[in-house]
């Protein structure tokens, strides 16, 4: 048993120092980026099941749309890094449903992530706040990409990625 608590532990320092690593390289224009246009639904489909699961077990919904049509010039490892941050925040530290909506704007497209913020009290689970940081180094890197994190009673992200070409059918 007691293995199993070093074991635990040691991943968790070892995924914290990965982190921290990551965060400097980013920070220092050191990462390496392969932006592809992304069909973001398909994308978010993906990358969203994982966390209506964890959601639905805490009796929460993640609500979310994005048009069928919108494509995103992004690094997909990135990306895929920044939600899962995200969305990991809203879990730990947010009550009631999330809140994830997709919409275009002048070559450009905008992804809103909310949810209404856990009272702090005792028994909320505190963070490091290392997994902000890490989305806020990451959005950094990424070509005409901004991100706003504002906290109010509400948690929300806006993060605006450029809008991609929509790829080429491939006629092999």
């Amino acid at each position: 048993e007691l293995a199993e608590e070093l074991q635990e532990e040691l991943a968790r320092l070892t995924s914290y120092v990965e982190t921290a690593l990551t965060i400097a390289r980013a920070e220092q224009g050191r990462l390496e980026m392969n932006p592809e246009p992304l069909a973001l639904k398909e994308f978010l489909t993906d990358t969203l099941e994982l966390f209506s699961r964890l959601a639905a077990a805490e009796g929460r919904r993640l609500l979310w749309s994005c048009p069928a049509d919108i494509v995103v010039q992004a690094d997909r490892s990135t990306l895929k890094q920044i939600l899962f941050n995200l969305l990991s925040n809203t879990l730990k530290h947010g009550e009631q449903d999330i809140l994830l909506r997709v919409r275009p704007h002048r070559g450009s497209v905008s992804l809103l992530l909310g949810n209404r913020m856990m009272e702090r009290t005792q028994t909320s689970r505190q963070g490091l706040g290392i997994g902000l940081r890490l989305v806020q180094a990451l959005a950094s890197q990424m070509k005409q990409t901004r991100l706003a994190i504002r906290r109010r009673g509400f948690f929300w992200v806006r993060l605006q990625l450029p809008a991609g070409e929509k790829a080429a059918p491939n006629h092999e």
